[in-house]
């Protein structure tokens, strides 16, 4: 059911070897070849739990309310050699390298493009260490993480190996997503069929909230853009199902920023003071960083401080570059490419690790991909573009 598997940038000698997976047939086919991918190249295997009771519950979720999850979690039983009754392991996730990162992204409904195609743009920012180090810096700043395994010999950078995978199931809808840290539900960004868009973005406001570090029943942060783009053909409906979602923060704390074809966006706070909060961008231009919109809806509104990890300054200068005009699908580019990462932050080497911009239109994603330093800069592929490009059934699994 692999179609296509191959490099799409950079290789042994670069810090980033992104790949393109391109997989077709059932959700457990499709799972089963996600697992195996894991297993071969990563060394995945899932470990037994202490709580089968959790792993039970889990499962009972995603049967109900997302049942392609389901289906690919039987793949990878089978891909393991496992029986999916097994209640000692849990398949929910097909874990590699792992965390999460920073990022700015801005949404550009179709009457500010000059093709009159939706746009949304996302830079993820993040570090440039292993998990080990990440935990070391991120325990320095205050927080507190589970201590990581030990690391092995030649171990990669946790962002060193993204995949950019497109799935044709037999149902549902098809999808174009950007994954690092599981294969097999989570998604940094993404796609789908229906023009449905969807990125995350760590809530540094939020990052005071104890992680749940535990399996739970609902999905995790990464699990929210996965979820979103295979059951919701629009902001709509994607507000209708997070209404009810149960959701948790297994690791960090993210927002999400969601857009489709009409020209709608929100901004999905999940773990704000006040409780879930959503912030509609009202078909205008719609910037998010890393602090939440909840607290300050403009930059009018932020502290005159650059913010933790930038993320106050970030949003003044996207905003202001992309201000209240028509723009290029280069200057929507030039405008991301203003607001990289390029330096030290909070004692960990960050980098601007990929910038994604999706048509909403077209089904397409532009990206390239942070390769290494360069001198004073950074060295980033050349752009790839790659389509959603054959039919799929527009309707939820």
């Amino acid at each position: 059911m692999i179609e296509v598997d191959t490099i799409l940038a950079g290789g042994p000698a670069d810090f980033s070897e992104p790949r393109r997976l391109v997989l077709s047939g059932s959700h457990q086919e499709i799972g089963r070849d996600l697992a195996a991918i894991a297993a071969e190249r990563y060394g995945w295997r899932p470990s037994p739990v202490n709580d089968p009771a959790r792993v039970r519950a889990r499962k009972a979720w995603f049967a109900e309310h997302w049942p392609a999850h389901a289906a690919r979690m039987r793949g990878a039983a089978l891909a393991c050699g496992l029986a999916y009754e097994d209640d000692t392991f849990d398949l929910g996730e097909v874990p590699y390298l792992m965390s999460l990162g920073a990022c700015s992204a801005s949404w550009h409904p179709p009457r500010r493009t000059s093709d009159g195609r939706g746009r949304l743009s996302r830079n993820y920012d993040f570090s440039t260490g292993t998990l080990g180090e990440f935990i070391a810096a991120f325990e320095a700043n205050g927080a507190s993480m589970t201590p990581p395994p030990a690391r092995a010999p030649g171990q990669l950078p946790m962002t060193a190996r993204p995949y950019v995978i497109e799935t044709y199931p037999d149902s549902g809808y098809a999808t174009l997503q950007v994954r690092s840290y599981d294969l097999l539900g989570g998604c940094l960004d993404g796609i789908n069929s229906a023009g449905l868009t969807v990125a995350l973005l760590a809530d540094l406001d939020a990052a005071g909230q104890t992680p749940a570090m535990a399996l739970q029943p609902g999905v995790n942060e990464l699990e929210v853009p996965c979820y979103l783009l295979e059951t919701c053909a629009s902001v709509a409906e994607a507000l209708e199902r997070l209404a009810g979602l149960e959701h948790y923060a297994a690791t960090l704390p993210c927002h999400f920023i969601i857009a489709d074809r009409t020209g709608a966006s929100v901004v999905w706070e999940p773990f704000t003071a006040k409780g879930a909060t959503t912030i509609p961008g009202d078909g205008k231009p719609q910037v998010v960083t890393n602090h939440e919109l909840t607290r300050f809806p403009t930059v009018g509104d932020l502290p005159d401080d650059d913010g933790h990890g930038f993320t106050y300054r970030r949003m003044r200068n996207l905003t202001e570059r992309i201000g209240d005009r028509v723009l290029t699908t280069a200057e929507i580019a030039e405008a991301a490419a203003a607001v990289r990462f390029s330096r030290a932050s909070e004692g960990m080497e960050v980098r601007t690790l990929w910038n994604s911009q999706y048509d909403v239109d077209a089904l397409t994603l532009d990206i390239v991909f942070y390769l290494g330093d360069e001198g004073s800069g950074m060295r980033y592929s050349p752009v790839q573009r790659l389509r959603l490009d054959r039919a799929a059934a527009f309707g939820p699994v």
